[in-house]
């Protein structure tokens, strides 16, 4: 579904982005979402939720803590980007900054990948490029350039994509606001400063004053019947689940040729991974063969990386036995030819 353009344009609310920031830096933000690293990847919790170190000097011990329930441990969180989404966009209960944000769910707010969230804000003429991929020492000359309410994105090299986003809060600290953990510029008793992520590289953003008004594409604009689309930018052919044909699984096996994607009246399941290629999700990566599956609404984009499938973000990766789909033990040379072709395909 393409995006809805116009020429309008609409002025960041960068006050109203560091409000947001400064209120909710220890708080769950105001959608009462946790995002976390495991499927489904959120957590709805209450509004009393606050994020806090269990020792107090020593960041690696933070906990987000319902108001009632069980702690959420650091291991299980990865709520910085939606944070940020927060920041930037319209949030549920909450004013930020105002810019369309693009959402993964129906549910939690904003985007919950900070590679998928810098791809969003650049492609959609959002931020202006002040250094990209530099390392600390190599950027610290161009900080200047950045002033509060802006953007630093932090680059994971071993796993090739952004790994962190942070609002910019400058001063004489010249600190961040973010989630997982918590930065502000309250207080001092742990590195909160725009160098102490321990990624090894950072792309600094202006925000732009004037952003277009563009709706991005939702998934709440979807078909009536609620079904997302699958891409596939895997350079090959890719085996996906759709409506069932015959025999006994819930689902049946299509081919979805490359640079293809299923239509949007076309219910999509998921898609198979061989055994001899590895499903490289937001933290793990496991090898085939795989069923990884993906709920309505959702618009994923497989892309490959040699062996590896990037398919972070989805509902669930099974084995065989573990769900009723056809989930065969076979390498990707010996996918069967008599699979049908998704019908109604169209260019991703």
């Amino acid at each position: 579904m393409s995006t809805k353009a116009t020429s309008a344009l609409i002025t960041y609310n960068r006050s109203a982005a560091l409000a947001y920031a400064r209120a909710y830096w220890t708080k769950v933000c105001t959608d009462e979402y946790v995002a976390v690293k495991q499927s489904p990847y959120f957590k709805k919790v209450d509004a009393a939720t606050v994020f806090l170190r269990t020792t107090a000097s020593d960041p690696s011990t933070e906990v987000a803590r319902p108001g009632t329930g069980s702690d959420i441990p650091l291991d299980d969180l990865e709520d910085c980007t939606h944070f940020v989404s927060c920041c930037l966009g319209s949030p549920p209960g909450g004013t930020g900054g105002g810019i369309p944000i693009t959402q993964d769910f129906n549910t939690i707010y904003g985007r919950l990948s900070a590679d998928r969230l810098y791809n969003d804000l650049v492609s959609q003429g959002r931020v202006e490029l002040v250094v990209e991929k530099k390392t600390f020492t190599q950027a610290a000359s161009s900080l200047s350039s950045l002033q509060e309410g802006d953007l630093i994105f932090y680059f994971d090299t071993p796993r090739n994509r952004y790994g962190h986003s942070a609002i910019y809060l400058a001063g004489a600290g010249k600190r961040i606001a973010c989630h997982t953990y918590c930065r502000g510029d309250v207080n001092n008793d742990y590195p909160q400063a725009w160098d102490s992520v321990t990624l090894p590289l950072c792309t600094l953003l202006k925000v732009k004053a004037n952003q277009p008004n563009a709706e991005p594409e939702s998934l709440h604009k979807r078909s009536a019947l609620g079904y997302g689309q699958l891409s596939n930018k895997t350079g090959e052919t890719l085996l996906v689940y759709g409506p069932k044909i015959d025999g006994t699984y819930d689902n049946s096996v299509y081919h979805l040729p490359n640079g293809r994607k299923t239509a949007d009246d076309w219910d999509c399941d998921g898609f198979f991974v061989p055994n001899d290629r590895y499903a490289d999700q937001a933290t793990s990566t496991d090898q085939g063969p795989l069923a990884i599956k993906y709920i309505n609404f959702r618009t994923p984009v497989i892309e490959r990386s040699g062996a590896n499938y990037e398919c972070s973000l989805n509902n669930g990766a099974y084995k065989a036995g573990e769900i009723n789909w056809e989930i065969p033990n076979i390498a990707y040379s010996a996918v069967p030819g008599s699979y049908p072709v998704v019908p109604g395909h169209v260019a991703a």
